[in-house]
């Protein structure tokens, strides 16, 4: 199964992008559909249509809707399944803790980065 996320996406299709040829073969060699996050999807239409064009734009959201990508919902459930067994991961040496993790997660949304 292959992951599919934003910036592996936009280097795939974009071929300004550093790792272009690499993802676009990845992701051309993966068998339909492709399984992708609606969170996925909304970043990749904003870079692709700010950054590629809204030819482009328009391509990505006809090939979701050929079936090319299956749109995977997430809900609750699926968030407190990962919180649960975030709760049974014991950090290595280095590694921040999980506090430490939520509270580097909100002020880098709050000061505009994701």
């Amino acid at each position: 199964m292959i992951l599919l996320d934003t910036s592996g996406l936009l280097a795939a299709i974009h071929s300004n992008q550093t790792h272009h040829s690499g993802a676009a073969k990845s992701l051309s060699c993966a068998r339909p559909p492709l399984p992708l996050s609606p969170f996925v999807l909304a970043e990749l239409n904003y870079f692709i249509a700010s950054r590629v064009g809204y030819a482009a734009r328009a391509s990505l959201l006809e090939e979701v809707e050929r079936g090319a990508y299956a749109l995977e919902p997430m809900t609750a459930r699926d968030i407190t399944s990962v919180h649960t067994r975030s709760l049974t991961v014991t950090p290595t040496s280095g590694s921040a803790s999980p506090t430490h993790r939520s509270s580097c997660s909100r002020s880098a949304t709050a000061s505009g980065m994701s």
